[in-house]
């Protein structure tokens, strides 16, 4: 996956796509984040997503970083390479779960199609080609949601909160108390941000698949 994730980057199209992409990153992070405080909620992550999703781990691993470092600069607090691992780790973790994720849509209902239309003509095909495409429906779903559960609990919850607490030491309490809100937050937000990625990604995906369609694979966006 990996491998063929980093041949992505010989292609113009990917790297133009991912720098439209960080742009939109940056904007989100930087100028239309919720501040608060104690937490931040942002929305870039939708375009890190988008970016794992067309081209992978590695592309987006590597994405991660200039999303991370503009982001810091625009941003009150100033540039912290401390925090760029966990981003880099987001980025990796959504290629590795939506990787293709925008280029099977048709794939499990044609299949299912041939096998049951040989095994029992058209009504077998049709029967088969449904069942095939909820397999499917079901298993895009699955990976949205274990894509961001496992961002929010390795990059936000254990990472981030580590490296503010222990390394920058930006609370005074206990680590108890630290974490408290920010468990919260993950567990209130978790919900609300699978929404909005059902929202986007799957149309997104599909508009990007019918580009490729019509202007072939390199021309895609």
């Amino acid at each position: 996956m990996f491998k063929r994730s980093a041949k992505e980057l010989k292609s113009v199209r990917s790297l133009a796509t991912t720098g439209a992409l960080i742009a939109v990153y940056v904007v989100m992070n930087a100028f239309l984040a919720v501040n608060t405080e104690m937490l931040k909620i942002t929305f870039g992550y939708i375009a890190l997503a988008a970016i794992g999703m067309l081209y992978g781990p590695a592309v987006a691993a590597i994405a991660a970083v200039p999303c991370d470092i503009i982001t810091s600069m625009a941003g009150s607090l100033g540039t912290n390479p401390v925090f760029t691992f966990p981003k880099i780790l987001e980025g990796a973790i959504y290629g590795i779960f939506l990787y293709g994720y925008a280029s099977r849509r048709v794939e499990g209902g044609a299949a299912g199609g041939e096998a049951g239309g040989a095994a029992g003509g058209a009504a077998g095909g049709k029967a088969g080609g449904k069942a095939n495409q909820v397999k499917w429906a079901s298993w895009q779903v699955m990976r949205i949601v274990a894509a961001r559960f496992f961002v929010m609990a390795a990059c936000y919850l254990f990472l981030n909160s580590y490296l503010l607490f222990y390394v920058m030491g930006v609370s005074g309490n206990s680590f108890s108390a630290f974490m408290y809100p920010r468990y919260v937050k993950n567990v209130i937000q978790f919900p609300l941000d699978l929404a909005l990625m059902f929202a986007v990604l799957p149309p997104f995906g599909a508009v990007y698949r019918k580009l490729e369609a019509r202007y072939g694979k390199e021309r895609a966006l």
